[in-house]
Parts: C-alpha cells; sequence; structure tokens
C-alpha cells in the first residue's frame, strides 16, 4: 500500500534564530498565515526572555544582508541595486506604549508634528483606508511619504513607501485567547536625490513586529537594511551601523516619551 500523503512536505516552521527570524516578518509582512506569524512571535519573545543577547532590557547589532529573493518579491521598485550592499541592524526592546497608541503614532499624517526634529520635511499620503485599520475592523494600511532629511549636512529628497498589517493567532497552551501583532514594512523604491554629490543613500529595507506586552508596554522589534555613502566613509566601517542604531534607539525613545506624556 502507497500512502498519499507520504511525500507531502512539512509545514513550513518560523525560525528560532534572530537574524533569521527578522528576514522571516520581512517575508510574512505578505504571507497568508497567521499561526506561522504567530510561532513567529513566540519564538523572538522567547529569544527576548531568555537569550544572554539581551542586556538590560536591550537586544542589537547586525543583520544580514537583504536576498535577491526578499528583493524580487517586493513590488514597489522602481529599479534593481544590489541589495548585498545593504548593511543591515536591529533593536529589540519593551517600548512603554500600548499597542494602540503604537499604532496612532504611525497612523499620524503630521509626523513633523510629532517629530520635529527628524525631518526637513515630511509629506503623508494613504493610499488605503487608515481609519479602518485603526479601530481594527481591516487589517492592512498602506501609504507612502515624501522625505527630506539631512546627512552630514546636506539634503536628500526620497520616498518611503509602508505597509502595516495586523496578523491575529491563536497563543500557545489550551485556552489562550487570540492574540495579535503589528508587523510595519518601510521599502524606498528608488535612490534619493541629493544636493551634492558628496554622498548618498541609496537602498533602505525596514521590517517592525509591535507586540502586546506586560502592561501597557509592546515588544518593539526594527530591523533596517540601508545603503548609504559618504565621501571618506568606507562602507565597511562601523560608521553606518553605528549611525543607524543610534538612529533606531532614539526614535524609540521619541515614541515612548509620546507615550508616556499622553501625546497619543
Amino acid at each position: 500500500m502507497v500512502w498519499v500523503g507520504a511525500c507531502r512536505p512539512a509545514p513550513p516552521e518560523a525560525p528560532t534564530e534572530i537574524d533569521e527570524l527578522i528576514h522571516f516578518f520581512l517575508q510574512q509582512v505578505d504571507g497568508e498565515d497567521p499561526e506561522l506569524v504567530g510561532d513567529g512571535v513566540e519564538n523572538l519573545a522567547e529569544i527576548y526572555t531568555t537569550s544572554s543577547s539581551v542586556e538590560d532590557g536591550l537586544a542589537s547589532g547586525q543583520v544580514s544582508s537583504v536576498t535577491q529573493a526578499e528583493f524580487d518579491a517586493l513590488e514597489d521598485m522602481a529599479w534593481e541595486p544590489d541589495p548585498s550592499l545593504t548593511v543591515g541592524v536591529y533593536t529589540l526592546r519593551t517600548v512603554d506604549c500600548s499597542l494602540e497608541q503604537m499604532v496612532s503614532v504611525y497612523l499620524e499624517p503630521d509626523q513633523m508634528a510629532l517629530f520635529p526634529d527628524n525631518y526637513v520635511d515630511y509629506v503623508r499620503t494613504f493610499d488605503t483606508d487608515a481609519e479602518c485599520f485603526a479601530d481594527g475592523s481591516c487589517d492592512v494600511v498602506d501609504y507612502h511619504s515624501l522625505n527630506t532629511d539631512k546627512l552630514a549636512g546636506f539634503e536628500m529628497v526620497y520616498t518611503m513607501v509602508t505597509r502595516l498589517r495586523r496578523f491575529r493567532y491563536m497563543g500557545e497552551g489550551e485556552g489562550e485567547d487570540e492574540q495579535q501583532v503589528i508587523l510595519g514594512r518601510n521599502v524606498m523604491p528608488e535612490p534619493a536625490e541629493e544636493s551634492v554629490n558628496a554622498g548618498g543613500f541609496e537602498q533602505g529595507y525596514h521590517i517592525e513586529a509591535h507586540i502586546p506586552w506586560e502592561g501597557d508596554q509592546v515588544l518593539h522589534l526594527y530591523g533596517l537594511w540601508n545603503y548609504g555613502y559618504l565621501d571618506g566613509v568606507s562602507g565597511d566601517m562601523d560608521f553606518w551601523p553605528n549611525q543607524y542604531l543610534d538612529g533606531l534607539l532614539e526614535l524609540d525613545d521619541q515614541i515612548e516619551a509620546l507615550c508616556v506624556n499622553g501625546e497619543v
């Protein structure tokens, strides 16, 4: 007798290592299996609560570059760069914000009002209904923004395309209630326009996971892959990873202050 199911592939499993998990979440923003995403969330929580890489409530470091397959799966790209040039970093920490407050921060159209020192200019346009995402009646919202930043004293103008997606899944263990996580992906579809030729910003891919945590906190994972350059700064130096990590930690502190002070 031949068992029909004998050659069926095993169901996919969420990875258990932080580098692989960050890539997993990047890929799962457009995925169709909430329980698989939930398994990834459980694995991330396990890392945060047990790993020796977490010191004083923070894990951070570098991440392997975006793969060509991951790049090819993105729908918004207007050119074909080399994703292996990107420098990847991540931060994982709790933030004193509820999930609802985090949603309010990310859906605020006037980001300049929340973060006046982060941009020279910022204009956001929603491509789908933000209100239904905020009230939980839909699970996906898309928007794009035109950003003007400064790098080493010169301005860069670039577009970012963002998708926020809520996944609902059942927690582990008998009698567990429905859980949720919000993944956010930011993609820069083409290089920034620079005011001078001394430096530039050509690639940007970001992934975030916002997980309800103890009290009114979220566990916030932020993975970032950028490719930028400056005259006199080699791409393989610590300059870029340190710049990116400092920026992510500062952003978490700013968001936390908004929540704690009741501004969102």
